[in-house]
């Protein structure tokens, strides 16, 4: 008996109905793209710099943690394409500005 990829096993083909890819949410298209490539999201520690394991995880699928630029550099380098990383945030500081106190001398 041949034995099923679990990939083949997941998918669900329905007749008439199409799915385009574009559509789908960046995560789920970042883990089809992993998938297609036999990669895990485990695989990615030693791309993103000897990490946890699961820090892959919390940066590019569910987003907890923010993808610093050079780890996005090395991930985009190892093939991954930019547009199912996790976009770019600019952090502004919290708080209120620094102002002069005005009883210092």
């Amino acid at each position: 008996m041949q034995k099923i990829p679990k990939r083949a096993e997941k998918q669900i083909t329905i007749p008439g109905f199409e799915m385009n890819l574009a559509d789908l949410p960046r995560e789920t298209r970042l883990r089809h793209w992993l998938a297609d490539h036999c990669i895990g999201l485990i695989d990615l520690c030693g791309v993103l710099g000897n990490c946890h394991k699961s820090y892959p995880g919390k940066v590019l699928i569910s987003c907890v943690d923010r993808l610093p630029d050079h780890q996005r550099e090395a991930l985009t380098a190892f093939g991954i394409p930019d547009d199912l990383l996790p976009q770019r945030v600019e952090i502004k500081p919290v708080g209120r500005p620094s102002q002069p106190n005005p009883l210092a001398l």
